[in-house]
């Protein structure tokens, strides 16, 4: 038997059936290997952020440091949640790394932190694979 049967869930001598195992497709943990990336990406820009916050500041005359810690540190919060989720509820996933890819593009363009767009590729990718797995997955 292929664990399919008509008597509710029991076999011929009246042993339960294991229900077969939902297989987790592999778009779903492309998604999480992204957002994690990405979120290490964006903990790093929120180490950076302070330094680049620094010097904008200087520039401009005022102190911005408290915005780049909420970008950065948050953007890699909501980024690692994202990816956490992404196997349980793809939809959610995709969403809260899409909101940290926003993050991460503001940062680039306050604070001119360049190598951010490596954090915005991996999360923009991971977040879509994610929505897009949670579709298919019928669990968005």
């Amino acid at each position: 038997m292929d664990g399919m049967n008509n008597n509710g869930g029991f076999d011929q001598g009246g042993a339960p059936v294991p229900a077969p195992k939902k297989k987790i497709p592999g778009i779903l943990i492309g998604a999480l290997v992204t957002g994690i990336i990405g979120a290490v990406f964006a903990f790093v820009g929120g180490l950076c952020a302070p330094t680049c916050a620094a010097a904008v500041s200087i520039l401009s005359g005022s102190n911005l440091t408290w915005l780049g810690y909420l970008l950065g540190f948050g953007g890699a919060a909501i980024a690692i949640a994202g990816a956490a989720l992404s196997l349980k509820n793809g939809k959610i996933a995709g969403i809260l790394m899409l909101v940290s890819a926003v993050m991460s593009i503001v940062m680039i363009i306050i604070f001119f932190m360049v190598f951010m767009i490596f954090c915005v590729i991996l999360l923009i990718v991971g977040g879509v694979l994610a929505i897009v797995g949670g579709i298919k997955q019928g669990r968005a």
